[in-house]
């Protein structure tokens, strides 16, 4: 398997890179105790939950979702609905919560 992400065409440095594969490693095995680490290594060890949300576009829930063995149908982009109803949650809350991530984020 081999991740792409065509949004990001800029340099990172090996920790981070290191660290990003630990997120995605720890969301694809759902282990909660890696994604911790991993954004935790990344500077933003409170927010781990809405870090892996964001990179995989899933509810946490859904991530850690052990019922669902499909690989594919685990990794399966939201379509337009429920991507409308993830909108709908994004709480003034989760907005801050958004912007302190990105603040506090190792650049």
């Amino acid at each position: 398997m081999t991740l792409l992400d065509h949004g990001l065409y800029q340099h990172l440095e090996e920790d981070v890179r290191l660290n990003y594969s630990y997120l995605w490693k720890g969301i694809l095995t759902r282990d909660e105790a890696l994604i911790q680490q991993a954004a935790e290594n990344l500077g933003v060890g409170q927010f781990y939950q809405l870090l892996a949300m964001m990179v995989s576009r899933k509810e946490y829930k859904q991530i850690m979702n052990k019922s669902e063995g499909d690989m594919n149908q685990r990794l399966k982009l939201p379509n337009k609905d429920e991507q409308k109803e993830m909108m709908k949650q994004l709480t003034p809350e989760i907005v801050k919560d958004l912007t302190v991530l990105f603040s506090e984020m190792n650049k």
